[in-house]
C-alpha cells in the first residue's frame, strides 16, 4: 500500500463502509418516537428496519454481476444516487408509508457499497493484499456499528426522528461527489464478464464450488452468532439482570471491541499461519464461547462477568474469521470477484436475520436460546472450514 492511488482507494472505501452502516442503523433510537408521531404500531415502525433488511440482501445480488459486466464506477455511482435520493425523500416523509418507501430506497442504494467495496479492494490490492484491507473495513463497520446508536440518540434529541435521515443524505451525497471526482475503474475491460448485467450464472459457479461455500458459510455463520448477540442480549442484560438500557449500550462495545482486536491481528497472523488457520482458530473461538455460556446457564452459575467475557471472545473469534474469508470469497474467482462479494454479503445478511428470528422464536424468560444460537451458529462455521481443509491444496493456491 505504497501509493497514493492505495491510499486513497482505502480512505473511499473505509468512506463507504461507515457510510452504509450509518444508513442501516442510525435510525434505531427514533422508533418509539416514529411510532408515536404517525401514531403507529411499534411494529408498523419496526418494518422501516425490515424492509432496510430485505432490500439490502436482495438488491446486492443484483450489484454483484452488473458490476463485473460494466465495470466498478457505474454501478456505484448507480447506486449512491439511488441512496441520495431516497434519504432525501425519507427525511421529509409525511406518512409512515412514505417512511417505509423511503427505507426500501435507501437499502437499494446504499447495499451497493458493501458489494462494490470488497470486491475494489481485490481488484486493487490482490489476493493477498486484500485481506489488511478488508480487516481495515470490518473495523470501520465495527467502529459505526457501535457510534450509529449514540449518534442517531443525539440526533433524535436534537431534530427528532428526522435528524438521522438528514445525516444519511448529507453523507450520501458527499459519497456520491467524492466517488465522482475521485475514484477511477478498478476492473478494467478486459477483465470483465460477457454475461448479462442481470445474469445468475457466476452464482451458479460459486455454489458448485465447495470451497467458497466453505469460505463464505464460515463468515455467514459467525455473523448469525453476531446478530444473535445483538438480538437477544438486551433482554438477558436489562430485564434478566436488571442493568439499565445505558449500561446495556456500554456492554455492546465489549463484543464490538472484541471484534475490532480480532480483526487488527488477523492479517498478520494470516500471513504467518495461514488464512485457513486462522478462521479455523476464530470459529472455534466462537464456538466454545458460545458453550462456555449454555455450560454456566445450565448449571446456574450464569452471571455478567462470565457473560461479558464469553461475547468478548465471539467478538473476537469474528475479529479473525470476517476478513480472512471474505478476502478468499472475492479472490476464488477474481473474474466474478462482484457476484462473489455480492452472495457472501447477502449470505451473511440472510444468516443475521436467522440469528435474530432464532433467538425470538425459541425465547423462554431464560438466556438459553441466545447462548444456544451463538453457540449452534459457530458450531456451523467451524463445520464450514471443514469444506476448506477437505480442498486444502486450492486453498493454498488462494493464499498463493
Amino acid at each position: 500500500m505504497e501509493s497514493k492511488r492505495d491510499l486513497r482507494t482505502l480512505s473511499l472505501l473505509i468512506l463507504f463502509t461507515v457510510s452504509g452502516i450509518l444508513a442501516m442503523q442510525v435510525i434505531s433510537p427514533a422508533l418509539p418516537t416514529i411510532a408515536e408521531e404517525f401514531g403507529v404500531t411499534a411494529g408498523a415502525a419496526q418494518l422501516t428496519l425490515t424492509v432496510f433488511l430485505v432490500g439490502y440482501a436482495v438488491f446486492q445480488l443484483i450489484y454483484g454481476p452488473a458490476s463485473d459486466r460494466l465495470g466498478r464506477r457505474p454501478v456505484l455511482l448507480f447506486g449512491l444516487l439511488i441512496y441520495a435520493i431516497a434519504s432525501i425523500a425519507a427525511s421529509f416523509a409525511p406518512t409512515i408509508e412514505l417512511l417505509i418507501l423511503g427505507r426500501f430506497g435507501q437499502a437499494i442504494g446504499s447495499c451497493v457499497i458493501i458489494v462494490l467495496g470488497n470486491a475494489i479492494a481485490r481488484d486493487v490490492y490482490g489476493a493477498k493484499g486484500s485481506i489488511q484491507i478488508i480487516a481495515y473495513i470490518a473495523m470501520a463497520a465495527g467502529i459505526a456499528s457501535a457510534a450509529a446508536p449514540y449518534i442517531g440518540s443525539g440526533l433524535l434529541a436534537l431534530y427528532g426522528w428526522q435528524g438521522g435521515m438528514f445525516l444519511t443524505a448529507i453523507i450520501a451525497t458527499i459519497t456520491l461527489v467524492i466517488v465522482f471526482f475521485m475514484f477511477r475503474e478498478s476492473l478494467p475491460p478486459e477483465r470483465r464478464t460477457t454475461h448479462s448485467i442481470l445474469s445468475m450464472n457466476g452464482y451458479g459457479t460459486l455454489l458448485r464450488d465447495p470451497l467458497y461455500l466453505g469460505y463464505a458459510g464460515s463468515t455467514a455463520f459467525v455473523n448469525g452468532a453476531f446478530f444473535a448477540f445483538f438480538s437477544g442480549s438486551p433482554f438477558v442484560v436489562i430485564t434478566l439482570l436488571g442493568f439499565s438500557p445505558a449500561d446495556f449500550g456500554l456492554f455492546a462495545v465489549i463484543v464490538v471491541g472484541g471484534f475490532l482486536i480480532g480483526a487488527t491481528f488477523a492479517p498478520r497472523l494470516a500471513r504467518r499461519y495461514g488464512s485457513v488457520a486462522i478462521i479455523f482458530a476464530g470459529a472455534l473461538i466462537g464456538l466454545l464461547a458460545g458453550i462456555f455460556v449454555v455450560l454456566t446457564i445450565l448449571t446456574g452459575k450464569f452471571e455478567l462477568y462470565g457473560f461479558g467475557a464469553a461475547v468478548f471472545l465471539l467478538g473476537f473469534g469474528n475479529g479473525f474469521v470476517i476478513p480472512n474469508a471474505v478476502a478468499a470469497c472475492v479472490s476464488l474467482r477474481p473474474e466474478i470477484a462482484g457476484s462473489a462479494s455480492a452472495f457472501t454479503g447477502s449470505s451473511q445478511m440472510a444468516m443475521g436475520a436467522i440469528g435474530s428470528v432464532l433467538v425470538a422464536a425459541l425465547h423462554d424468560g431464560t438466556p438459553l436460546p441466545l447462548a444456544a444460537v451463538m453457540a449452534g451458529m459457530s458450531l456451523f462455521a467451524v463445520l464450514s472450514v471443514g469444506l476448506i481443509y477437505l480442498k486444502q491444496p486450492r486453498a493454498a493456491e488462494v493464499e498463493a
